[in-house]
């Protein structure tokens, strides 16, 4: 797909690796944060479809050797719903008006403007905060070469999560990573009992004693009910462009939630 003004590539979202999106950004993020841009009604709207409606309209065209990108103009978030109303666009043409909604947010990252490129996953990196075991990491030993460990990690990191998190999402905040690594023993990291795994490797191809200890599952604050298990039956919506593989790309945009639909306008 030929990338447009305000985006710079194409990337297949299922693979663990980051997109980039520049251009009208107007970027909002949070667990359960608050924006409230949309439109209060949707004139024209027909019957509610999956997500699949939308994504399949996109590969049609790329079928019919068109070239489609897309326009995101809006979005509100309303407790856990969370609508975006987006254009298809064939060169800088509207082919096409649509709204995505998405229900039972549980983590939006997204930014205004063009996408090259849109899919539906279940298997995308940005879910494993969120379906993936939680665990803590923990160090013993002591290494003149601390440096060169630091950037292990980051390669390790980048190769897992692509630019979608960063490593200091992760990483023990008490003190820079090196400083850390200088201690004879200290907890490295939380998170994702899978990411922290590969941490581990790292550490202990360099021969650092290492303890993964398990957190239980990822929990979601409901103002209800408080503390709860987040749902594990979670899509992701990646909104992605941009070169693949640079450590300087600024993540691309996504939605994770349970229910995802598309509703076309009609004008």
């Amino acid at each position: 797909m030929k990338s447009q003004p305000g985006t710079l590539g194409i990337v297949d979202a299922s693979v663990p690796r980051s997109g980039s999106i520049k251009g009208q950004a107007n970027r909002v993020s949070g667990p359960l944060g608050m924006a409230d841009t949309a439109s209060e009604e949707h004139a024209g709207l027909v019957d509610t479809m999956p997500i699949d409606a939308l994504t399949t309209q996109i590969d049609e065209l790329q079928d019919e050797e068109a070239e489609p990108w897309l326009h995101s103009h809006s979005l509100r978030l309303t407790d856990r719903l969370l609508v975006i109303e987006l254009d298809i666009r064939v060169d800088q043409q509207v082919h096409s008006h649509w709204i995505l909604e998405c229900s039972d947010v549980v983590e939006h990252c997204f930014s205004l403007g063009s996408h090259d490129y849109l899919s539906a996953s279940q298997d995308h990196v940005v879910l494993l905060d969120h379906v993936d075991r939680r665990a803590d990491l923990y160090f013993s030993h002591s290494t003149s070469d601390i440096a060169k460990i630091a950037g292990a990690l980051a390669i390790v990191h980048e190769g897992f999560m692509g630019n979608w998190r960063p490593m200091s999402h992760y990483i023990n905040p008490s003190m820079p990573l090196q400083a850390l690594l200088a201690h004879p023993s200290g907890q490295l990291a939380s998170g994702p009992a899978s990411l922290l795994a590969a941490y581990a490797e790292v550490l202990e191809f360099h021969g650092f004693t290492t303890s993964v200890l398990d957190a239980g599952v990822p929990k979601l604050w409901d103002e209800e009910r408080g503390w709860v298990d987040v749902e594990t039956d979670l899509v992701a919506a990646v909104f992605a462009g941009g070169n693949v593989g640079s450590l300087s790309e600024e993540r691309g945009s996504f939605v994770v939630a349970r229910h995802m639909c598309a509703r076309p306008l009609t004008h």
